[in-house]
C-alpha cells in the first residue's frame, strides 16, 4: 500500500522514503505503510523500531494531496505555547481577525510549553499543507526554525527571538524591556524605596527582559534599592508562598514595592498578605504585575499591571506571515509592540 506519505522531503542526504525506513527498522514496506496510515495495526515493539528509524533518517511526510485539498491554499497555523495563558489566546484572536479579513482560515494548536510537542505540531502543519505558521514559543526553537527553512515553510515568531538560528524569520515581540521600566517607574513615582522583583525561570526570554528593564530603570535613580526574590516557580501557589515569607519579615527589611514576573505571582502574593494581616496592600506594600493576563483568580485588591497588547501582536504576526508567502520582495525583521500601564488598587499611591 502506498500513500502521499510515502515520499519524504530531503534530509540533507537525498530523499528518504519508506523503503529506507523499512530497511533501517528491519521490517516490511507494508508494516511501515501501516505505521504511517493505520498505526493501530502495528505492535508497540514495531512502532518503537520504526519511530527510531524515522528519527534517525530525518523522514518527514510530504503534504498529502487530500489534506491540501481540505485546507486549500488559504490556511495558516498557529502554535501557542500555553493555551491557558491569555496572552496567547489574545494573539490568536488578533491573527484570526486578519485571516478573516483576507478570507483565510487559521488553525490553532497548543504545545503545552513542550519542545517535542512543538516540533511535532510544526511538522503536522507542514503535512497539512498550510501556507505558513505563527509560532509562539518560550523555549529554544533553533532546530525547528532550521527544519522549517529546509522545507520552505514560512514561520513568524511571537514573543520570542532566536539569535542563535542561522535562518531568517520575522518576529513580533512585546517590548518587555519597557514593561520592566514602566513597572519600576510606576512604583518609584508612588514613593517606593525598596523594590523587589519576584520571579523564577529567568531562562524565559520575556522574564529576563522584564528584569533587565527593571535594572535599567533603577540605575537612573539613587533613592531606592532593588532586590530579587526567587519564587521557585511562576504560578499562583508560588506567589502565595512568597507572600507568606514576606509577611514574616521585619518592617526594616520588607520591600514596599513588588514587581511580579507574572501576574499570577502577584495575585498569589496579594492573597497571602491579605490572609496574614500583617502588611497591607497597597498601604504598606504596592504590587504590580507584568503581563495583563486574564486570570480566573482575582485578588481582593485588584492587581495593577503593565499589559501586553496580545491582539495587536497577533494582527502584526499574521500580516507579516501573509506578506512573506505572497511577496517575493519580503524583508524579514522584528517588530516591537509597546505595552500599556493599567493602574488598579494594588499600587495606588496614598
Amino acid at each position: 500500500m502506498s500513500s502521499a506519505q510515502d515520499a519524504a522531503v530531503p534530509s540533507g542526504r537525498g530523499k528518504v522514503g519508506v523503503a529506507d525506513i523499512a530497511q533501517k527498522a528491519g521490517v516490511s514496506l507494508g508494516t511501515v505503510s501501516n505505521y504511517l496510515n493505520y498505526p493501530d495495526r502495528v505492535s508497540q515493539t514495531l512502532k518503537e523500531r520504526i519511530s527510531a528509524a524515522i528519527d534517525e533518517l530525518g523522514y518527514v511526510p510530504r503534504p498529502a494531496r487530500g489534506a491540501a485539498a481540505l485546507t486549500g491554499q488559504s490556511t495558516i497555523g498557529i502554535i501557542m505555547t500555553d493555551i491557558e495563558h491569555s496572552l496567547f489566546t489574545s494573539v490568536f484572536e488578533g491573527a484570526q481577525e486578519i485571516c478573516e479579513d483576507k478570507d483565510m482560515q487559521l488553525i490553532g494548536t497548543n504545545a503545552y510549553s513542550d519542545s517535542k510537542r512543538q516540533t511535532s505540531l510544526l511538522k503536522l502543519f507542514y503535512s497539512l499543507g498550510v501556507k505558513g505558521v505563527i509560532l509562539c514559543s518560550v523555549v529554544d526553537c533553533t532546530a525547528d526554525l532550521e527544519w522549517a527553512a529546509s522545507v520552505k515553510l514560512p514561520v513568524v515568531l511571537v514573543d520570542h527571538v532566536e539569535p542563535s538560528s542561522k535562518t531568517k524569520n520575522c518576529s513580533v515581540l512585546e517590548n518587555n524591556l519597557a514593561v520592566g521600566q514602566m513597572a519600576t517607574r510606576h512604583l518609584l513615582e508612588a514613593g517606593c524605596k525598596h523594590i523587589a522583583f519576584v520571579s523564577h525561570s529567568f531562562d524565559y526570554q520575556s522574564i529576563y527582559d522584564r528584569y533587565t528593564g527593571v535594572q535599567r530603570a533603577m540605575r537612573k535613580q539613587s533613592q531606592a534599592k532593588l532586590s530579587i526574590i526567587d519564587s521557585h516557580g511562576i504560578m499562583i501557589e508560588d506567589g502565595y508562598e512568597v507572600g507568606c515569607e514576606i509577611s514574616q519579615l521585619p518592617p526594616t527589611t520588607v520591600p514596599d514595592g513588588i514587581i511580579a514576573g507574572t501576574d499570577v505571582l502577584g495575585v498569589g502574593i496579594i492573597n497571602a498578605l491579605q490572609e496574614k494581616h500583617r502588611y497591607r496592600v497597597p498601604d504598606d506594600i504596592k504590587i504590580i504585575g507584568t503581563e495583563g493576563a486574564r486570570t480566573g483568580n482575582y485578588p481582593k485588591v485588584p492587581l495593577s499591571v503593565v499589559a501586553a497588547p496580545g491582539v495587536d501582536m497577533g494582527r502584526k504576526a499574521a500580516a507579516l506571515l501573509m506578506d512573506e508567502f505572497s511577496n517575493s520582495r519580503h524583508v524579514h525583521g522584528s517588530v516591537l509592540i509597546e505595552p500599556i500601564l493599567v493602574e488598579r488598587d494594588s499600587s495606588r499611591a496614598a
